[in-house]
């Protein structure tokens, strides 16, 4: 999922860079789709949210090579309206930055804070440039694309506060309401698998539950998957290891990323069972999908054996 992200981003950039009034649309854009994709990024990488910055920053650069002027004092009246109380805004954050420096010896912290000042400023010129050329029609058209989307995102939002929305759980937390299900996210651990890696042998004793985020996962009565018979393949939002992890049992298959990598979390029945006691209605949900996962994978098995032995 990182790798088509930034293959999207790469490609939104070159966009914004070979017509930069688009850039204000797909920043629009990028903002929206970003958080969903993070999301489904295990561990939910932080630079996600600098991708606006990038595609702007492409637009930006666009502008520049298309010789369009995004120094301040190039708006209309700057110099006369704005041209001194800018230069002391200037003088004012600038001392401030060191101020900051001097006193909490922290360059991250003051490069933020500076940043926070400062980045509006470029928006600001660029968003001009955009309004006269385009004129009243032009910023209409952006209005109408923003309000679009915000409508969009707002309703996701609304879905996923009724919990209609569990990705990190995937089939697991089906039916899950959403305080139980953020609580019950924060229990889970990230775990990457690469090619051909083992994630359990059949005999082992953990009795984590697992859930696929992107790749895909074999089951399998022995490693490597061409010694034994496949029992089943399980992609993302699928679950594994759930009898184990139901009955306490030691593993009875292997499983393993066959082919590409994979990632997973995991979640140990003790954090389970802490998490019930707080819950109980809906630890009885999640029961109730990991019975239905048994029982749907224990009848394809059987299928399977039945077909091997005929």
């Amino acid at each position: 999922m990182s790798e088509l992200a930034l293959i999207l981003l790469l490609a939104t950039c070159a966009m914004a860079f070979i017509n930069w009034r688009y850039a204000l649309f797909l920043c629009v854009l990028t903002a929206i789709v970003q958080d969903p994709l993070r999301k489904m990024v295990p561990g939910q990488p932080v630079y996600f949210v600098v991708f606006v910055g990038a595609v702007f920053a492409a637009g930006w650069l666009g502008a520049l090579v298309s010789r369009v002027k995004l120094a301040p004092n190039s708006m209309l009246g700057w110099r006369q309206n704005i041209g001194t109380p800018f230069a002391l805004f200037v003088v004012l954050a600038m001392f401030q930055a060191m101020h900051s420096l001097a006193v909490y010896q922290n360059p991250t912290m003051t490069a933020i804070g500076a940043l926070s000042y400062f980045a509006p400023i470029p928006a600001i010129v660029f968003a001009y440039q955009f309004a006269i050329r385009e004129g009243v029609q032009g910023i209409q058209r952006w209005m109408k694309f923003y309000l679009l989307i915000a409508i969009v995102a707002l309703g996701t939002v609304i879905l996923e506060n009724q919990g209609i929305n569990s990705r990190m759980l995937g089939e697991v937390g089906e039916g899950v309401p959403k305080a139980a299900a953020e609580a019950l996210q924060a229990l889970l651990v990230s775990q990457a698998v690469p090619p051909h890696g083992v994630v359990f042998h059949a005999g082992d004793t953990d009795h984590d539950l697992l859930v696929v985020k992107s790749g895909h996962i074999t089951l399998v009565t022995q490693w490597p998957p061409d010694k034994g018979l496949r029992l089943a393949t399980v992609g993302p939002g699928m679950a594994f290891g759930e009898m184990a992890f139901l009955n306490g049992a030691a593993r009875s298959a292997c499983a393993g990323a066959e082919r590409g990598p994979a990632h997973l979390v995991r979640l140990s029945r003790a954090h389970f069972d802490a998490w019930a006691r707080q819950y109980p209605e809906a630890a009885l949900t999640v029961m109730n999908n990991l019975a239905q996962i048994g029982a749907r994978r224990l009848a394809v098995t059987t299928r399977q054996l039945r077909a091997v032995l005929e």
